[in-house]
């Protein structure tokens, strides 16, 4: 007989994991759903994210990611 395991994470993690995400999703002025546009980057293998809030109408942050 075979015994399952379930892996459950403690609360803490879990608030701090949901914290990041409400950072990396949301208007840090005025908690608005950021709207994500993706182009591409100077190299070939690189990509340029624009995050930007229309309730405020600010560019909230850009980044440039390399492709693995």
């Amino acid at each position: 007989m075979e015994i399952f395991r379930i892996n459950i994470k403690p609360q803490a993690d879990i608030e701090r994991h949901e914290a990041f995400k409400k950072s990396q999703h949301n208007c840090p002025m005025c908690d608005a759903k950021l709207e994500f546009e993706l182009a591409a980057g100077p190299t070939m293998m690189s990509l340029i994210e624009k995050a930007r809030c229309t309730e405020c109408d600010v560019d909230i942050r850009t980044e440039m990611h390399t492709e693995q």
